[in-house]
């Protein structure tokens, strides 16, 4: 599974919930108040299967009764996707 990472531009860290910190870690976010981005790094299996698969790639959210809005890419595509609302500045 992918681990959270720490990343350059990161400005908080968002806590576990009590009834989940027997499986969850608290996670390196950059956030403004309106977006988060965190980092992930794959292992060299994961990143073979992902190719493999022909790119495909799973996410999972444990959120409540909605799914936020969530994206998945480099580290240029994100930045790309967050560019229009000013986030993530450099």
């Amino acid at each position: 599974m992918g681990q959270a990472i720490d990343f350059l531009g990161s400005n908080k860290t968002l806590g576990v919930a009590e009834e989940m910190q027997h499986n969850v870690s608290p996670l390196r976010v950059y956030s403004n108040g309106t977006s988060c981005i965190s980092c992930w790094q794959l292992s060299e299996a994961e990143l073979q299967e992902i190719i493999d698969s022909g790119g495909k790639l799973f996410i999972s959210v444990m959120f409540g009764p909605t799914q936020p809005p969530v994206y998945v890419g480099s580290e240029s595509m994100v930045r790309e996707v967050n560019a229009d609302l000013g986030l993530w500045k450099k």
